[in-house]
């Protein structure tokens, strides 16, 4: 019998498959704090939410990438199937309970304040140096840079780019004045 915390189990929603905890409480037995799953339940649960497959030989060569320990819980607790393993839901939410998913920030995207005020130096600072562009070589190389950068949005500004730290797109690489806005500068 599976014991699920209620508590835990409804904070969890965003990380299970949609009406998992929706069905774990609708046929789970409820008492206290706790909700109690059957092995009837539990196989139709399984039946509605099949298990997670992972190639066993990308696991492998992937190794270094996962936290110490991941890869060897998966091939230890995983049901091997041919070329793959697969992690029913139970030793899913082990896994990731062990191996928490990394959140990533996502840059604050700038107000329009922020982009106008950044706009109007960049102009002035190319207005005072005479509207100076650079070589196309130097533009092509800062725009490499740019769309390898974690802050560039290159389907933005219908397709000219957009950096999410300054606001600007691509046409700001042209000028002679201009730098990236990153401490240190990428360019």
């Amino acid at each position: 019998m599976l014991q699920y915390d209620i508590v835990q189990l409804k904070a969890s929603t965003a990380g299970r498959p949609k009406g998992y905890v929706e069905f774990v409480l609708k046929h789970g037995k409820i008492e206290g704090d706790f909700v109690f799953i059957n092995e009837t339940v539990q196989k139709e649960l399984s039946q509605r939410f099949p298990p997670e497959k992972f190639e066993i030989a990308q696991l492998k060569a992937d190794t270094e990438q996962y936290p110490n320990g991941f890869v060897d819980f998966i091939l230890f607790r995983g049901e091997k199937m041919g070329k793959f393993v697969e992690l029913d839901l139970v030793d899913l939410d082990e896994l990731h309970e062990k191996f928490p998913v990394p959140t990533f920030n996502v840059p604050r995207e700038l107000t329009l304040t922020e982009m106008t005020a950044n706009f109007t130096k960049a102009m002035g600072n190319w207005a005072a140096a005479g509207f100076k562009v650079v070589e196309r070589e130097i533009f092509e190389k800062r725009h490499a840079i740019c769309k390898s950068c974690e802050f560039w949005l290159p389907d933005a500004r219908l397709g000219t780019g957009k950096c999410r730290k300054c606001g600007c797109s691509i046409y700001k690489l042209w000028m002679a004045t201009s730098k990236c806005p990153l401490a240190p500068p990428k360019w």
